[in-house]
């Protein structure tokens, strides 16, 4: 079951998109922008969620009143490896909340 535990409607204060240069992220981001709504764009060429190292630079950018917006994928997934890629994406993001947990998650 799902739980809010805010009563209304508030903006976040930030929202960290990782994927912000595809086609959802882009859209997201546009969309959060036009609302005013503080973004930080980290698009694979900045934060390149496969490599090892990723997760610590990504708990280091996250604040405790972010909102994480995860829509990083290698898609359309049509092998094995690009779905261990993608698994692999997760993996270090969970690792980065863990570190430093944001106040929202939307995978």
């Amino acid at each position: 079951m799902l739980k809010h535990l805010i009563d209304q409607a508030t903006k976040p204060e930030r929202v960290v998109i990782l994927g912000s240069a595809g086609f959802v992220g882009n859209a997201c981001t546009q969309r959060l922008k036009a609302m005013d709504i503080p973004v930080l764009e980290l698009p694979r060429t900045e934060l390149d969620l496969t490599d090892s190292k990723s997760g610590d630079l990504l708990a280091d950018l996250l604040r405790p009143n972010d909102s994480l917006l995860f829509v990083s994928a290698k898609a359309p997934v049509k092998t094995g490896s690009m779905l261990i890629g993608n698994l692999h994406m997760a993996a270090t993001v969970c690792y980065a909340i863990r570190e430093s947990p944001p106040q929202h998650l939307v995978y």
